[in-house]
């Protein structure tokens, strides 16, 4: 489920120990699968659990590099179909993924419904050992049908399709992308936590993506408010209603800018990782000035450029971002249609 990267951290530890289970994987009796097999699975789970190979061939493939073909993209697309066969023999779905993959050639594939068919011939009668999948539990398209949400979804599955949603559109690694998806599934269980670690999302410079994963997040977390600049008293007062998931951007900003603004911040990120925490304000105005206790309890995310102050750093799981390098491709964000694809994800965490 997780690439083996040599020396295994705590965060894989604990994922190994609580959620992993050992892939099953069926041997072929001698005989191919049977043409024309019509696929329980979704798009999305079938690229998910491919994607999940060890030797990383076929991630790369669906990022469109073709290295390990010695850069021939029919060898490469030859290479993409064999890869997918054994998780699906579903002809028609073969050719759907391999058209929403960066190898897709319009003028060759696009143009030529016969493309892929040879390639496929070839899979099917070489192909030795086919993915023996669990009942189906979950659609990650929306579309409901074949893989619907249900109960048996566990929470190594969980986590696997928290973490590939979210590297669909932010380059992280593989650690990284597992710390995240912990924390989204802890922001529906806020209730039973004493504590929240926030997630500092850091970059050394612009560009980096820090944006882009607070919108992920924000179509994930429970209760997302994602926001960069709002007043010191709409802060206190809306995480004090409605304990949202607080999904804070462009925080070196904010710590640079309006005073009162920047120590209202800084009080609620101090006192609000600890169930109780609270922040005081004055209320009323002349003779019926007071002060009024404001509980700041919540999950946040906060990301920004730089460092943030110790206080807050303390408190914080670092996320450290570096601008995507050519080789590392992450698909475009339309929320009009990613949001429904997050939607089943969003509950099964909840």
């Amino acid at each position: 489920m997780i690439r083996d990267h040599g020396e295994t951290g705590a965060v894989e530890r604990l994922y190994r120990e609580h959620f992993e289970r050992p892939a099953r994987q069926g041997k072929s009796n001698g005989h191919s699968a049977p043409a024309g097999q019509v696929s329980e699975r979704c798009d999305a789970e079938i690229i998910e659990k491919a994607r999940a190979e060890r030797n990383g061939k076929f991630d790369r493939l669906w990022n469109g590099d073709t290295s390990d073909y010695g850069y021939d993209h029919s060898n490469a697309d030859d290479g993409f179909v064999h890869k997918l066969w054994p998780y699906t023999q579903d002809e028609d779905q073969v050719k759907r993924i391999h058209a929403a993959s960066s190898l897709h050639r319009p003028e060759k594939s696009g143009k030529r419904a016969d493309y892929l068919q040879r390639s496929i011939a070839r899979a099917r009668e070489n192909t030795d050992w086919f993915y023996e999948w669990e009942p189906p539990t979950l659609s990650l398209n929306g579309s409901g049908g074949r893989g619907e949400l249900g109960e048996a979804l566990d929470g190594a599955e969980l986590l696997e399709r928290l973490a590939w949603f979210i590297r669909r559109y932010v380059a992280l690694s593989e650690e990284q992308a597992l710390l995240i998806a912990l924390w989204v599934v802890h922001t529906h269980t806020l209730d039973a936590a004493d504590t929240t670690p926030y997630l500092n999302v850091k970059s050394a410079e612009k560009r980096s993506g820090k944006t882009r994963l607070l919108e992920v997040l924000s179509l994930l977390a429970a209760g997302s408010w994602l926001t960069g600049r709002v007043t010191a008293a709409v802060l206190v007062r809306k995480v004090a209603a409605e304990t949202p998931t607080l999904l804070l951007d462009e925080s070196d900003a904010a710590f640079k800018g309006d005073r009162e603004y920047a120590e209202t911040l800084r009080g609620v990120l101090n006192a609000g990782f600890r169930r109780g925490g609270v922040v005081s304000l004055c209320i009323g105005q002349g003779a019926n000035l007071t002060y009024k206790d404001f509980p700041v309890f919540s999950p946040k995310a906060i990301a920004g450029i730089g460092t943030l102050p110790d206080t807050v750093a303390d408190r914080s799981i670092p996320i450290e971002l570096q601008r995507r390098r050519p080789s590392e491709r992450v698909e475009r964000f339309r929320l009009r249609k990613v949001g429904p694809q997050a939607l089943p994800l969003q509950k099964a965490a909840a």
